[in-house]
Formats: structure tokens, C-alpha cells, sequence
């Protein structure tokens, strides 16, 4: 039976926390729906009618931290080599 090290953890951490980022990322899109883009009022009648529209978007946005916070420990884990990544992934993710 293998333990997890702090030499192996980021084999473990990263493709879970990149995981978890992608579903949080895509499922609450897949059932909220795409608005009507045509019309801004359309669009402000079908957001009013989802209340569950601003948590989904919250969900969105905390799905790309999550992705950020797996490029963090990858760059961490990269040491020096990492810093381009970790910069990289900032502005992209930001």
C-alpha cells in the first residue's frame, strides 16, 4: 500500500483538483441554459426568472479558482521551473 508524500502529492492533488474545477465548471452551465442574446431585455427577463442563476455563476467562478489553485500547486511543485506556469496561468485564469 502506497502513502502519499509531499514529493508525490501533486501527482494526487492536481489531476483531482483539475477534475473537480471541470465538472464544477461545466455541470451548472449544461442545467442553467442558455439565455437569449438578442435582446438585453430577453436576456434581464430570463435571468429574472432563475433564481438559481447568480449561485450557478458563483460555481462558475469558484470552478476557475480551483483550476488556478492546481497550477499553483503544479508551479509550487515545479519549483523555478514553475514560475513562468504560475504566471502564465494567472493572467489566463484571471
Amino acid at each position: 500500500m502506497s502513502s502519499i508524500t509531499r514529493d508525490t502529492a501533486p501527482a494526487v492533488l492536481v489531476p483531482g483538483l483539475l477534475v473537480a474545477g471541470t465538472v464544477l465548471y461545466v455541470l451548472p452551465s449544461a442545467l442553467h441554459g442558455n439565455p437569449p442574446v438578442d435582446s438585453a431585455a430577453d436576456t434581464l427577463a430570463y435571468v429574472a426568472e432563475r433564481p438559481s442563476w447568480r449561485v450557478v455563476h458563483l460555481v462558475n467562478i469558484g470552478a476557475v479558482l480551483v483550476w488556478l489553485a492546481a497550477f499553483g500547486v503544479l508551479a509550487r511543485h515545479l519549483g523555478g521551473r514553475g514560475e513562468a506556469l504560475a504566471r502564465y496561468a494567472t493572467h489566463v485564469f484571471t
